[in-house]
């Protein structure tokens, strides 16, 4: 197939371990080896690019400079878990653990449990004021995001202090560009359409015929979650 690049290298990850993170910037990092890509666009497989190709095209040009990234200051975001902080303070095994399974997702929370009662807290690569998360599905110019692959290469004790964090690339990108001396034009729309709503047996909500107008009339570039039997229609 023309433009498509086959990458042989396969990471082994669990839901909220730090290898999502660390496959995302070799990704990232790959891509940007190709001189003729101007935007990266972050997505999973449930992703599915809902606008016209030539409407992406003529928004996505060498002239749009913004990067469309979920981000908020940690206080602001209403996570659970005192705002997210729980995920970083705090030593996580989800690289380890499977969440989703009942006998690993108890030991996880008996770990937490413990390290609360103890006061156990990690030394954290940001201050608090310093922490930014959000979404980590992103649209980037090249710009943005080569100086976060070049802050990953140059800083490499800052990404570690990120390993045993929840989730953590829902806060690694976000904090580094956000604590950068650069101006990027950071947009707080990632022109991504979610349903929040626990429906179809997932949250976010599996995407389905009543989610279209919503979709249609957004601004979204990309939708998510898509389910190969609930979204067929």
């Amino acid at each position: 197939m023309v433009n498509v690049a086959y990458i042989e290298k396969k990471w082994s990850i669990i839901w909220g371990g730090f290898n999502h993170l660390k496959a995302i910037l070799f990704l990232t990092n790959l891509a940007l080896q190709n001189r003729n890509v101007h935007y990266l666009h972050l997505i999973s497989g449930q992703d599915f690019p809902v606008k016209k190709l030539s409407d992406f095209k003529s928004f996505f040009n060498l002239q749009n400079k913004n990067s469309y990234i979920d981000c908020l200051k940690i206080e602001d975001i209403g996570w659970s878990g005192n705002n997210g902080l729980d995920r970083i303070q705090y030593y996580n095994f989800h690289n380890w653990l499977d969440a989703k399974n009942l006998k690993s997702r108890s030991i996880l929370n008996k770990f937490s449990v413990i390290q609360k009662k103890i006061g156990l807290k990690r030394k954290l690569a940001f201050s608090q004021k310093e922490l930014y998360g959000g979404s980590i599905w992103w649209s980037l110019p090249r710009e943005t995001a080569n100086y976060v692959a070049q802050f990953y290469k140059q800083h490499r004790r800052v990404l570690n202090k990120f390993r045993h964090t929840l989730c953590s690339e829902e806060f690694y990108f976000q904090s580094v560009l956000k604590n950068s001396s650069n101006s990027f034009q950071l947009d707080k729309s990632n022109l991504r359409y979610v349903d929040w709503n626990a429906r179809n047996g997932s949250n976010p909500s599996f995407l389905d015929l009543e989610n279209y107008q919503a979709i249609k009339s957004s601004d979204a570039f990309f939708a998510r979650k898509f389910h190969e039997h609930i979204s067929k229609y």
